[in-house]
């Protein structure tokens, strides 16, 4: 699935970029307010912290369907206590579009990560350009010189990167390329299923000078409580916020604070 999805990413990027040269999309990420500072915002942000997704539809879930205008989807997230955002920007697999993140990032006050299957310096200052304030960088699609190379060019604009891992070797070469930032994604792209088991099983080896995020497969406080025995403090949660009828309390009950 990872690898078909690649496919229609580098597809797709190469008719954005014969329609945007790099110098045009470099301009107007430097033309481009300057991003709010994801690190900061979540590490002062009371735990547990949650950084809730904004997926218009998912490969993994044929069901999942929000009610919601995705701005006020957005706004209900503030309103139980987000911490942060993440938005789908990929649109063949996922519904989302990079108007779709700068649309939402004027209609919140939290800062809001690109999720997307990012692989070129264009798309690093398409982010930026679009209002993007952090951005994906998936370790098994790239190597150790190109994540060393899209994380120091995110840094440079302004803007953090969450890095995602799926096992031990990919942690430890996030760790040694400098992400600060560290997510462990609980799905298995051959499967599609979630199971937080992933992110217990990694617990042991994650280092304890980096934000580290469990991602994907979180539903219930149980989810988050098992979690944070094992050191966890920070969770991406899309499907069942996207799912939810009411995604302002859900937030609420994810966090505990019913």
């Amino acid at each position: 699935m990872l690898k078909k999805i690649e496919k229609t990413v580098r597809a797709r990027l190469e008719l954005d970029m014969a329609k945007k040269t790099l110098d045009a999309i470099k301009q107007e990420a430097y033309a481009s307010p300057l991003p709010r500072n994801f690190i900061n915002t979540i590490k002062n942000a009371g735990q547990p912290v949650i950084i809730a997704e904004i997926k218009p539809k998912s490969p993994s879930d044929k069901n999942l369907c929000s009610k919601m205008p995705p701005s006020k989807q957005a706004n209900a997230y503030v309103k139980g206590g987000a911490a942060a955002l993440s938005v789908l920007t990929e649109a063949s697999y996922f519904g989302g579009s990079p108007l779709l993140l700068s649309q939402i990032k004027s209609d919140v006050p939290l800062p809001v990560l690109r999720k997307d299957f990012i692989l070129t310096d264009w798309q690093v200052y398409q982010s930026r350009a679009i209002g993007a304030d952090a951005l994906l960088l998936i370790k098994s699609l790239l190597n150790d010189s190109e994540l060393i190379r899209l994380l120091d060019l995110t840094r440079e604009l302004g803007m953090a990167a969450l890095v995602e891992v799926t096992n031990q070797d990919e942690l430890k070469k996030a760790v040694i390329a400098g992400a600060r930032m560290i997510g462990i994604n609980n799905r298995d792209f051959k499967t599609l299923k979630c199971d937080i088991q992933r992110s217990i099983d990694l617990a042991p080896f994650l280092p304890e000078d980096r934000i580290i995020i469990s991602a994907s497969g979180i539903s219930t406080h149980n989810d988050i409580k098992k979690l944070n025995k094992h050191g966890f403090n920070y969770y991406l949660v899309g499907t069942s916020l996207m799912k939810a009828s009411d995604p302002s309390m859900a937030i609420v009950e994810l966090r505990g604070m019913t």
